[in-house]
Formats: structure tokens, sequence, C-alpha cells
């Protein structure tokens, strides 16, 4: 389902309503809903002031330039309207002597909760924004403190037929094993909340507390390991693409999840200044903040690829730092590569994996099914980590940016035909990389297919998508396309290496007039290197899951 995009002010209810009620109730899922308490059973009610009383309350905090919302004061408006976390700033300066100046001024009425001197910044808590306001000079840098979080770690809205993937990893990636070589000596910095112990990794990785914690691995949010193994995970069930990467954890998230934009941007430049050739996010927020950029703007400087989700509330817009420049937009896909509609969309720079019941690890030696724009992140980096080490011309080393380049060359087309803000440039494909400069391989596929329903009066339509996945040049590649009014057949006369044709059908405006699912399926009946591509089924249909 699309939603249209989003204001500003949008962004700030978002920010407010969706985001802070995260905290308190999707992160924590064990916490069930408490019944109401009824009169006359031994339940204690606090007393409640009169009306009339409330009345005068609230009329005397709007005299004295409160802002009210529901009934209470906002003690920082400025926060509360755009999302930002209350009674906490950003502060950055033009020089250390103007950084000092402003402490010796301040003398301890606004407390300092943490500092970064590589960027002369300060993060400090006030109980007065406009005593703040006023104390500073146009020379400070004014900035907010946005909540960071991962995305639902169960996805979102989904379509009913969306097919999870499973154990299916090296499969879908076009491979049918992966050794230890992948992605050795590749550093990988992962930000998130923690990578707990689990026999799937080879070792244990190590944690960088950005935020410390008073309780052991074990306590702590378990996104952060399932992510992990994505990228360096070695059981078979539980499978990452890069098991020879040096990963190294950046917690930056309390033992719930929660994080702000602060520890995450002190976290990218601590991973680039500790050279990491690949940072993947797999957290988000809604604030725009210029702390959290200016960190990714350093990294990227550095050479590092940055892979972030792009989120899972269905906007046509990603999170930050997804919707920074520079960034890879990790979006997800179903196993047949359909694009799931929790998956935020992205308007350039995305990449689609898979992200629905993925096999992953988590504490306590467990396996989970995963889903959402977390998953598809690692496997995009730790795709980008593999092709570094296997995919060099004479076993030459790539860089990360070379890498890069490779796994949008050579993804699979998806969606509709290019690029598209739902799949980006398509689905990630090793086996495609890896084989690129082996002649011979004969490869068409139905890569893609999109059912558009009537619009109105118009009739709908069914575009599909054939893509050589090979690397010699076809001909006369024949394609049966079957409908609800029939079957129709065609031939595409020449398809070079990588390259898409597309066919579109008009579909009769009456077979989206009830909730019964209009279905095609196309296929290719040649033989080929894998039949497994050589046929698709869509199914569009009006109804949806929501888990």
């Amino acid at each position: 389902m699309k939603r249209s995009p989003l204001s500003v002010w949008q962004f700030a209810v978002i920010a407010v309503t969706g985001l802070l009620g995260w905290k308190f109730g999707r992160l924590e899922p064990q916490e069930a809903a408490r019944p109401a308490a009824v009169p006359g059973i031994g339940v204690a009610f606090p007393s409640v002031a009169p009306a009339q009383q409330a009345k005068q309350t609230e009329q005397k905090a709007v005299d004295e330039g409160h802002i009210l919302y529901k009934g209470k004061v906002l003690r920082d408006p400025k926060a509360f309207m755009v999302g930002a976390l209350s009674g906490q700033r950003v502060l950055r300066f033009a020089t250390a002597e103007a950084l000092e100046s402003f402490l010796k001024k301040a003398g301890g009425r606004f407390p300092v909760m943490d500092r970064m001197d590589s960027l002369l910044a300060l993060r400090i808590r006030t109980d007065d924004p406009a005593g703040l306001d006023a104390m500073l000079d146009g020379s400070v840098e004014t900035g907010f403190i946005f909540p960071v979080i991962p995305p639902n770690p169960r996805g979102g809205e989904v379509q009913s037929n969306a097919v999870p993937l499973g154990e299916g990893l090296l499969a879908w990636l076009g491979v049918q094993k992966v050794d230890s070589s992948w992605g050795a000596g590749v550093k990988v910095a992962l930000l998130d909340t923690g990578v707990a112990p689990h026999s799937t990794f080879a070792a244990e990785i190590k944690n960088v507390m950005v935020v410390e914690s008073a309780v052991g691995p074990e306590g702590w949010h378990g996104h952060g390991t399932a992510v992990a193994s994505l990228i360096t995970g070695k059981l078979r069930g539980v499978q990452g693409v890069a098991p020879g990467a040096d990963l190294t954890s950046y917690r930056i998230s309390d033992d719930k999840g929660r994080s702000d934009t602060w520890s995450m941007a002190a976290a990218i430049r601590r991973a680039a200044d500790e050279d990491n050739q690949v940072i993947s996010i797999s957290m988000g927020s809604y604030g725009d903040s210029q702390l959290v950029q200016g960190a990714v703007e350093y990294a990227l400087g550095k050479g590092a690829v940055i892979v972030a989700s792009a989120g899972n509330d269905s906007y046509e817009k990603p999170t930050f730092p997804a919707a920074y420049p520079g960034v890879v937009k990790a979006v997800a896909v179903d196993a047949l590569g359909e694009h799931l509609l929790f998956s935020n969309a992205a308007d350039e720079f995305a990449i689609a994996a898979p992200g629905w019941s993925v096999n992953a690890a988590y504490p306590d030696e467990t396996v989970v099914e995963f889903s959402g724009t977390s998953a598809s992140a690692p496997i995009i980096s730790g795709a980008v980590a593999a092709v570094m080490t296997k995919a060099g011309k004479d076993g030459a080393r790539l860089d990360a940016r070379e890498a890069l380049e490779l796994v949008f060359a050579y993804a699979n087309e998806a969606g509709a035909a290019g690029v598209d803000p739902q799949t980006g440039a398509g689905t990630v494909n090793l086996g495609r990389i890896f084989r690129r400069n082996t002649p011979g391989i004969e490869d068409a596929a139905v890569a893609s297919q999109v059912i558009y329903p009537s619009d109105g009066n118009a009739a709908g339509a069914v575009e599909v998508n054939v893509q050589n996945q090979g690397t010699s040049t076809l001909n006369n590649i024949l394609l049966s396309v079957t409908t609800p009014v029939g079957i129709s057949k065609f031939s595409v006369n020449t398809l070079e290496p990588g390259a898409v044709h597309t066919l579109r059908l008009d579909l009769p405006s009456a077979l989206f007039g009830s909730s019964a699912p209009v279905t095609v399926q196309s296929e290719i009946p040649q033989q080929d290197i894998d039949m497994r591509n050589n046929a698709r089924r869509s199914v569009f249909t009006k109804s949806v899951n929501k888990p």
C-alpha cells in the first residue's frame, strides 16, 4: 500500500506518535496490555481536580507563555514539534576556544551529557530552552537529539502471499555454498543493539560500547545479534554472506533497543576512524540530524560504503541515515523478489534484499524468523564484503566502492522496469557477479512482473520483464503469459547480457471489480542454466495480512 509523500508537519506527528510510541509499545512486546481497573473491587483511584480548577491551571500556564498539549505543559515545545528528545540540545562551535568560553559562561547551568571534541560538539541538558537560546549568539550551531530505533523486527503490513526466505539465503543470492574466505580481512562495522555470543559466529564479536550497559550481553536487545548473523553467521541454518569478515559491533542503544542521533553520529565517525570499509546500519530515525549527516559525509569521504535500512512503515521516503545522499538504501523483498508492502521506498541509490522471515541468530542460542529492512541491510553489506574478496580480476582485492558498483551493475531486475522506488536497482545476485567473466552462460529469466489494477474506467495491466542473466547473447526467447482472459505468446528477438525486455498487456477493468485475486503466470519454456527463474506467478489481491 503506497502512502503520499509526507509534509514536515506529518513527519513531526510521526516522530512523536509513532517513534515514541515504539518506545513504550513495539520494543517491549512481552508486556501485555493491562486490563482497565473496575470501580468497586478494591482499586484505589487518584483524586482528580475539579474541572474549574483544571481550567484555571491551564489558563495560568498560557498566561505565562507555556504551551499546553492534552492538558500538560510542554517544557520544550520546539523539540516536541519536531519529534526530538525533550530538554536536550547539540551545540557545535567554530573553535575550541568558543566551546570552552560557553562552558565557563554557562557555569553548570546546562549540564554536559557528552562531548565530541573532534566535532567541537556538546550534548547538553536544559530545563530552560528559552534561556539557552537567549544565551547563545549566532556563531553557535544548535541542533536537536532525535530518537533512533530498530525497525519493527516483525516487519509491518505485508501482502498475504509474501513468501518467507527461511534458510534459503545462499540460493537466493545465486550461489550454492560459501566459505570462510568470503569477506576475509574486510573490516565491517555494525551499528546496532550489540551482539551476544552465539555458536553461529566463528569467534566472539567485539562490542564497542558507545552506549554502556549495566547487564551482560544476554540482557541486551537481540536485534543486533540477528543482524550480525546475516553478515558473519556460519551455521547452515543461519548462514551469513561474508563469514570471514572482521566484524565489529558498535553498540549504540540501551538494553531495550532505544538509541539517539548523537550516539549514531559518534559511532559512524568512530567506525570511519577505525578504518571500517563497510558500515551497516539497521536502525533509523525520522529526525534529520545535521550531526549524523556530517558523520555520514565524513565516513563517505574516507572511502567507506554505508548501507542503511530504509524502514518498515510503508512510507515513500526512507528513514535517516538511509535518506542521506551517498548512503545505500536497503529495501526489502520476499523470497520471490517481490516488494514487501511495509518496506519504505527510496528515490535513488537503493537496492533490494530479502526481508521476510529470514533465518537469523538470537541470544540464548536460538534462531528466529527475522523480517524487515533490518535484514536487508546486513545482507547487502555482507555482499559488498564478499565481492571485495571474491570478485577481483586474477584474485585481486577490490575496494568497497568498486565492489558496490558490481553489486548494483549485476542486480536482477525487480519490480517495475528499470530503477524504481520500491525495489531500487533490483535484487542482489552474487552468482552473476562471480560468473560475469565466464563465457557461454545462457540464462533467460522472467525477472519480474507487476500487476497494475484498473483506475476508474481505465483498463488494468500487467508488466512482464524478461532479463538475460547469463553471459551470452540470447535470440528468439519464447514467452507465454497466462492471465484470467487467456494465453498470450511472444518472442523476444535478441537480448544482450544483462539487458531487460519489457512487455505490457492490458487487463479488463472488470477483473478488479471484486475482492477475487487476479493471477498472472509467465513462462519461458527453453532449457538454460537455471530453470528456476524461467517462470513467475503473481497475484493481485486487495486483502493484506497485518502480523
